[in-house]
């Protein structure tokens, strides 16, 4: 991770925006500083992590609350309770059983939250597809309404697009049960590398590229063509070869658009199955200048879509493709996506939690602050704070949690070591921290970016090098992956930027 370049904070340009920071600051610790709170997430890993970033607000009493273990080490300062699941085949049903178990907790876990918190001040930030009501008896705080988690459906979201004046690649849909019209509309819209398919959300909404499905071949679209009973629709679009990328928005109380940078979601290949491995984000990808405007004006008026058919308000992200031609969206989501960062940097004091700002926009209570500042602040900060997280799912768990370092040799070679090897965080040679522990029914592999990341190019191929020194190391038994071709020319100063 790159940090930003800090001028004197007294004067100068950076006046403005420490001014700025300074308020926002003072207006969150005026709402998480209320009552008590509940961070809950699918993973006990993550509510701690927002556990804590709600603590570091102000303090305010908290307690985390997890579905199941996950991934990494924990603050052990933060009170947890940990529901214990079992683990899931899937992401997405991992995120639904847990959703499940947070409305409907165990009745020891109930009363441990009750012990905590017997006068029920406390307020619970839920899981992602939590929508308004309760999690462990406690009202739900930013939660989406749900003509809001409606709009994630990728068939209902194509009207909007139109609505918003957005180039879009061609596509149809088509009922599920109509073998012969699906394979003639992949016959009719499949490029070199076939089509995409993406389901509707009759058996609940999806994500991670679960529900998208790559058909290379007429084959492979009859093969799937009998595997969708539980949907009604399925939307074909071609295989757009380029950078699969996100952009963030929030809609704000004056019912301002305000939009960020461009992201990069690494977006894997296995092509002996013919299946995207969604392998999480990036911000070190530069696209070019012309492209970016064209990416953010497009969410702009996507957003300004949101606020008009739903009343929305808070972060969303359209994603798409930076294909040849430009780019293309695939999906909107209504919610706080994982290309963004959610700890922001900030000049002279500590960083500012992104998603507690979504959610108190959501709830309407940054109403009286000027957030005239606010895109400005997050895109500048976005360009000088460099990020990447990775991640690939094994076959099989570790006998035990794992942990290391990745570092690039002289040589250019990339190599696991250990954790008593690892070199300081300012050493150029070190590229990536890793952990391996369980996950799902089987176990996960997370790669945190530190500073030897170049500025400019995809991180997707520096992804892939990742993990397979990671498999070289510990055996992972991972498929070969591959990422998405860069098709879209920059310029040569943006290629070499460090």
């Amino acid at each position: 991770m790159s940090g930003p370049h800090r001028s004197d904070p007294a004067t100068g340009p950076d006046r403005e925006r420490i001014d700025f920071e300074e308020q926002l600051s003072a207006r969150l610790t005026a709402v998480y500083g209320a009552h008590p709170w509940l961070a809950t997430s699918e993973v006990d890993q993550g509510a701690v992590r927002l556990a804590s970033a709600i603590r570091a607000v102000d303090g305010a009493p908290v307690m985390a609350v997890g579905a199941r273990p996950g991934v990494g080490q924990v603050d052990d300062t933060i009170p947890l309770l940990s529901i214990g699941l079992a683990p899931e085949a899937s992401m997405m049903a991992g995120i639904r059983t847990a959703a499940e178990a947070l409305r409907n907790p165990p009745r020891e876990i109930r009363a441990a939250v009750d012990r905590w918190d017997p006068e029920r001040r406390a307020k619970s930030i839920g899981v992602i597809s939590i929508t308004a009501g309760e999690l462990l008896g406690r009202p739900t705080f930013g939660a989406r309404p749900r003509r809001w988690l409606d709009l994630e459906d990728k068939l209902t979201i194509e009207e909007l697009w139109h609505a918003a004046g957005v180039v879009t690649a061609p596509s149809t849909q088509v009922a599920v049960d109509d073998e012969a019209e699906l394979i003639e509309a992949h016959r009719r819209l499949a490029t070199e590398l076939g089509t995409v398919w993406a389901v509707d959300n009759d058996a609940g909404w999806h994500g991670g590229a679960e529900g998208t499905h790559w058909i290379a071949d007429v084959d492979a679209a009859q093969r799937l063509a009998g595997r969708l009973g539980a949907h009604r629709k399925v939307r074909i679009m071609p295989f757009v070869e380029g950078v699969v990328c996100s952009i963030h928005g929030m809609v704000l109380p004056d019912e301002t658009v305000t939009v960020f940078r461009p992201c990069e979601l690494m977006m894997l290949r296995d092509h002996a199955s013919h299946r995207f491995v969604y392998g999480r984000a990036s911000t070190h990808w530069d696209p070019a200048p012309a492209d970016r405007r064209a990416m953010r004006a497009a969410a702009r008026r996507i957003g300004t879509q949101l606020r008009r058919r739903v009343g929305y308000r808070g972060t969303f992200t359209v994603d798409g493709v930076l294909g040849e031609h430009g780019f293309v969206p695939t999906e909107v989501n209504t919610r706080f996506g994982a290309a963004l960062p959610s700890q922001i940097e900030t000049l002279a004091g500590p960083p500012i939690d992104l998603f507690l700002v979504h959610l108190a926009l959501v709830e309407g209570l940054l109403d009286d602050l000027d957030l005239a500042h606010l895109e400005r602040w997050v895109v500048r900060t976005l360009d000088e704070t460099r990020r990447m997280v990775g991640f690939v799912q094994t076959a099989d768990e570790p006998p035990e949690p794992r942990t290391g370092a990745i570092v690039r040799s002289p040589d250019g070679d990339l190599t696991l070591v250990t954790t008593q090897e690892r070199p300081e965080d300012e050493d150029p040679s070190l590229v990536a921290d890793v952990d391996w522990g369980r996950w799902n029914d089987g176990g996960l592999v997370i790669f945190q970016g530190r500073g030897a990341i170049p500025t400019g190019p995809p991180s997707a191929p520096l992804l892939i090098e990742l993990i397979e020194a990671a498999d070289r190391h510990w055996e992972l038994g991972l498929p070969r992956l591959t990422p998405a071709r860069d098709v879209r020319r920059r310029p040569e100063s943006a290629r070499n930027r460090r």
